[in-house]
C-alpha cells in the first residue's frame, strides 16, 4: 500500500496503540506500543510520531542482542515460522544465561566456551549408553561427550570483551 510521504495514522485500543507511519512514499513502518496512548508528531519536515522517535532512541540494546545471537546460533533453515521462533527463544536464553552466569560470579568467560559447557551440561543427562540391553542412560552417573565422538565446530576466535564494549557504547 502507498501512502503518502512523512503521514501517520493512529489506531489505539484500551491496552495498546499501533503507529503507522510513512518516511517515503512506498516504505511503512509500523510500531505497537502498550507505553504511548497519546500519538504526538514534531513539529519538523518529516513529522515523525513519538513512538518511532522513542523507538530510535531505544533499540541500541535490541540491535547489539540480535548481533551477539547471530554470532553463534542454532538456527538452521526451516519453512515452518514456529520452529524459526523456537531457534530464536533458544539463542536469546543462552545469551542471557551467559550474561546472568557472568554478573552472579563475576568471572569473563568467553561466550563460545560457555556454550560449549552449557551444551555438554544440558546433554550430560541425555546422553545414551550403549548396554547389553540396547541403548539407555544410565540414571546418576555421569557421561562424557569426549566419548561419544562429539564433532563441535566453533569458531574459537571470538572475543567477549568486543560484545561488551559494543553494550557500553549505546
Amino acid at each position: 500500500m502507498h501512502r503518502n510521504e512523512f503521514t501517520t495514522q493512529v489506531f489505539s485500543t484500551t491496552g495498546a496503540t499501533l503507529t503507522v507511519y510513512a518516511p517515503k512514499q512506498k516504505k511503512t513502518v509500523y510500531v505497537l506500543s502498550s507505553m504511548h496512548s497519546m500519538i504526538q508528531t514534531q513539529d519538523t519536515t518529516k513529522k515523525k510520531p513519538n513512538t518511532i522517535t522513542h523507538y530510535n532512541t531505544t533499540k541500541c540494546g535490541v540491535d547489539v542482542m540480535d548481533q551477539m545471537v547471530r554470532e553463534y546460533t542454532v538456527r538452521a533453515g526451516t519453512r515452518r515460522w514456529p520452529v524459526a521462533v523456537f531457534y530464536n527463544m533458544i539463542d536469546m536464553a543462552a545469551l542471557n544465561a551467559h550474561v546472568l552466569y557472568q554478573l552472579c560470579t563475576g568471572r569473563q568467560e568467553r561466550r563460545v566456551d560457555f556454550l560449549l559447557e552449557l551444551a555438554r551440561e544440558l546433554a550430560q543427562t541425555h546422553v545414551v549408553l550403549l548396554s547389553g540391553e540396547g541403548h539407555r542412560a544410565i540414571p546418576g552417573k555421569s557421561h562424557s561427550l569426549e566419548s561419544e565422538n562429539w564433532s563441535l565446530s566453533w569458531p574459537l576466535c571470538y572475543n567477549l570483551r568486543k560484545d561488551l564494549m559494543k553494550m557500553s557504547s549505546c
